[in-house]
């Protein structure tokens, strides 16, 4: 059951932002190189929203890029920046069994006490294809 709390007469949600910087980890749980508590923010704030209050209360920074039709894609975290010319990116995992979300930062709303995991990945890269100098088991 999801509790919103009523802060000064404004419905409010906490919320914890999660980072993990090791490309293609695997991990949805400790150890993290960032946990950052976001408190008392708008019940219906979007997660890019939570983000901007962390990052005016200094305890975490990001720059993205702004599409007009998508909204924002996340390119750093905490000075780490996903480096699209090698296909990497920042995966956001959320929920109750900590998964990829279907939104991204502009369009999805965490629910009270929620986690929020940002970990860096490369697209379509295996642990077998760090490993290989075999160009066709190369994934991107």
């Amino acid at each position: 059951m999801t509790m919103i709390f009523e802060v000064a007469g404004a419905l409010t949600k906490d919320v914890t932002i999660l980072v993990i910087n090791e490309i293609n980890s695997g991990r949805h749980s400790s150890p993290f190189d960032a946990v950052v508590s976001v408190t008392n923010i708008d019940a219906h704030s979007k997660l890019i929203a939570v983000m901007d209050k962390a990052q005016r209360e200094g305890s975490f920074t990001y720059t993205a890029t702004i599409h007009p039709q998508w909204g924002a894609y996340i390119t750093t975290i905490n000075g780490v920046e996903a480096k699209s010319s090698v296909k990497q990116y920042w995966q956001i995992l959320g929920g109750k069994d900590m998964s990829p979300l279907p939104l991204g930062a502009s369009s999805y709303s965490p629910e009270n006490d929620e986690e929020v995991l940002f970990r860096i990945k490369n697209l379509g890269l295996t642990q077998q294809s760090l490993y290989t100098t075999d160009p066709s088991q190369l994934l991107f």
